[in-house]
């Protein structure tokens, strides 16, 4: 599984306005998706219905798009809304960027033991005996499902990999902390 199975590449996607709808296509794979517009609801260039639409027909697109390259359409019903894939941490510190990922995976592998048995926390979220981890791959994991949303609304001026390396990072203390 790569990286582009979560993230559509804005560069792969071409859209199409019309008076009546805003259709999505995705250039590597042929498939596209429509959002039609009601012409009643506002006047013909309307750019805020228009981004909103074009953030709508991306998301559609990129559910089809992961469905068609994961194989999972149900040629009964349409196609499925994937579920988001929940990767390892180790999966997701793969994802991260060329410079810092070998930093990281010393971190993952010198400490790994003490991030498995740490709490996440002292009372709140994730208080449990391996919590630690478990926070950081949840963070990771939304990191991922959110950068891939937010990304399709408008291009983020960084790219996932960075997002990754602050999921990773952002409560690196703790496992030390409730010791």
């Amino acid at each position: 599984m790569n990286l582009h199975d979560f993230v559509l590449d804005l560069d792969d996607v071409a859209v199409l306005e019309s008076p009546s709808a805003v259709e999505a296509r995705h250039k590597p794979t042929g498939t596209t998706a429509v959002v039609p517009i009601d012409p009643d609801d506002f006047e013909y260039g309307d750019r805020f219905a228009y981004q909103q639409a074009r953030g709508k027909a991306i998301r559609q697109l990129r559910s089809v798009v992961t469905d068609k390259l994961a194989g999972n359409i149900d040629r009964e019903r349409g196609y499925l809304m994937p579920q988001p894939a929940r990767l390892t941490l180790p999966r997701l510190v793969e994802l991260c960027g060329d410079h810092n990922r070998p930093a990281l995976q010393r971190i993952m592998d010198e400490h790994g033991g003490t991030f498995q048995a740490a709490p996440g926390s002292s009372h709140n979220h994730q208080a449990w005996p391996g919590g630690y981890w478990d926070h950081v791959t949840e963070v990771m994991n939304l990191t991922v499902a959110f950068y891939s949303l937010l990304n399709a609304m408008r291009r983020l001026p960084y790219p996932l990999w960075e997002a990754l390396e602050v999921g990773f990072c952002h409560d690196l203390e703790k496992p030390w902390r409730f010791d």
